[in-house]
């Protein structure tokens, strides 16, 4: 394959995410709600800001929630609104648009200032079939890919902006972002702007920038931002506490670090956690060993961008090495940073007939042979034989495996992006045999929600106060959507109401069970009715 011009490169980049995009939003509407996870609490507190019509005030069930500002909940209600419904894909449409917005300004800037089509192409398309993207983040409505493109962005101008000496335009804008980033997941924006801008202003042994008026006033602005947010909020909410608010924010934060896990855990996970992200982001991250050459260093500061991006990212990936609860969505913000360094390396400063350039490519290229003869074997497992065409499905993602392993033997210079397009296929035969046998929890929770909203239907169900529900947030969205009513924790105070409850709440009390279900880290939960048998 030869390609020179810009314009050709960015048609294979088109070409390419519309094969990975096109994997990634077949599902979104398929798949049912994951009630045990994040996605159902980020579902719940939009889902109670459109019965309530109350925007300022995030909640769940009925209760305060001070763990995330509503910015994603705005983003998440305006979709809703749009469709009409409480659609699921609509609901996780913005990680996809974020997904492919960061790629699109990778392959944008990535290119400006390595001078490398092939380096830009190959950073987008790896950013974009990362494995965490691959096979959990892009089936969910999470806020972390969404937050990650306003951070990257924030990140990134300040130095192009920098580079410019444009000053003003390097604090303001980014604060702007800041001001959005903290919207969105609260204290981590600011923090990774402030580490940022220190990183950048060091390189550039500029410190004193960060006492300049065009500093002052982006912060300024910030905190008119958002405090404006909260002037609104504390008005309309004269009970709730500026402790309550911003204690909770910051317990977001430090509750995952060494202030709760204390040192020994935090030192194993200082250890371990470098090898989690190479699972956790394979197979791209196998391009570290590039960076396993002499003078390193100096290789890296040869180019301003790369240096920047590899210092910015190591100045915020140290918080999260140290911290011990840390999710890997977490660090989507800085995986760009990390990616363009690697690839950069790895095309640009490695021969074809370097170690740390063949190992990788030939891993590469037996893995995806090797798992495009597994591919064959797929039509004899008794789990998919109901599934439609399943035979000709597993041909299909088989024949094309070894179709690309093949072209990536054959022209070196562009094994990646044929590993690229291969992942894309991967995720296809993922959505065919792996996702169909998914979510039998989560489809036996919307028949529960079903039947609970049947039983109750006009009349008033609570939670009952004091028991122990678990993590309700999904049924609790399930029963309030269909309900279009808040489900609300209560006290025992109305005979003709329905509660949902545990068994130890039932003890010495007069009742008639209607149903039972399981509920996620709890105890077996009953709809009942109290003072009857």
């Amino acid at each position: 394959m030869q390609v020179h011009s810009n314009a050709s490169y960015q048609r294979v980049f088109l070409l390419m995410m519309g094969v990975v995009l096109l994997a990634y939003l077949v599902p979104l509407g398929h798949i049912p709600l994951d009630t045990r996870g994040d996605e159902a609490r980020r579902a719940l507190v939009t889902a109670e800001m459109m019965i309530s019509g109350d925007y300022l005030t995030p909640t769940i069930n009925g209760e305060y929630y001070f763990n995330k500002p509503p910015l994603y909940n705005w983003l998440l209600a305006a979709g809703f609104k749009a469709s009409g419904s409480y659609s699921l894909f609509v609901f996780r449409l913005p990680v996809i648009l974020a997904l492919a917005a960061i790629c699109v300004l990778m392959l944008r800037w990535v290119q400006r200032f390595t001078g490398s089509h092939m380096t830009a192409l190959v950073a987008a398309l790896a950013f974009a079939t990362n494995g965490r993207a691959l096979i959990y983040d892009t089936l969910f409505g999470l806020i972390d890919l969404t937050f990650a493109l306003v951070t990257y962005a924030m990140m990134m101008l300040i130095f192009i902006f920098g580079e410019k000496q444009q000053y003003w335009r390097m604090f303001l804008i980014p604060y702007v972002l800041g001001i959005i980033g903290y919207m969105l997941k609260g204290l981590p924006g600011p923090a990774c702007l402030a580490i940022t801008l220190l990183v950048y202003c060091i390189m550039n042994r500029r410190f004193l920038l960060l006492f300049s008026w065009a500093h002052i006033a982006s912060i300024a602005l910030f905190f008119a931002g958002i405090g404006s947010y909260y002037f609104f909020y504390f008005q309309r909410n004269p009970g709730v506490t500026y402790e309550q608010v911003f204690t909770r924010l910051l317990s977001e934060s430090t509750d995952r670090t060494v202030v709760k896990f204390g040192v020994w855990q935090t030192i194993l996970h200082f250890l371990t956690y470098p090898f989690e992200m190479l699972y956790h982001f394979a197979p791209w991250l196998l391009l570290v060993v590039a960076l396993l050459r002499k003078k390193i260093g100096a290789v890296l500061g040869s180019n301003r961008f790369i240096a920047f991006n590899a210092w910015a990212f190591l100045a915020n990936f140290i918080i999260y090495w140290s911290s011990p609860e840390v999710y890997a969505r977490y660090l989507f913000p800085f995986l760009p940073l990390l990616i363009t360094v690697l690839v950069w390396v790895f095309i640009s400063q490695t021969s074809q007939w370097q170690w740390q350039r063949r190992i990788p490519e030939w891993i590469f290229i037996s893995l995806i042979a090797l798992i495009g003869l597994g591919a064959f074997a797929i039509p004899f497992v008794p789990q998919i034989q109901h599934l439609p065409a399943y035979w000709a499905k597993a041909l299909l993602i088989g024949i094309a495996c070894l179709v690309t392993a093949w072209f990536m033997y054959r022209h070196a210079s562009w094994r990646l992006v044929y590993l690229a397009l291969a992942l894309g296929v991967l995720r296809m035969g993922f959505n065919w045999f792996v996702i169909d046998n998914r979510g039998a929890y989560d489809r036996m929770a919307v028949a529960k929600a079903d039947s609970i909203v049947q039983y109750t239907k006009g009349r008033p169900l609570y939670l009952l106060a004091g028991a122990d529900h678990g993590n309700f947030d999904g049924m609790s969205f399930l029963i309030a959507t269909r309900r279009n009513e808040i489900l609300r924790q209560s006290v025992l105070k109305d005979s003709a109401a329905f509660y949902i409850c545990d068994s130890a709440s039932l003890n010495g009390k007069r009742y008639h069970t209607l149903l039972q279900f399981e509920s996620h880290l709890a105890p077996t939960q009953y709809l009942v009715q109290f003072g009857q048998r």
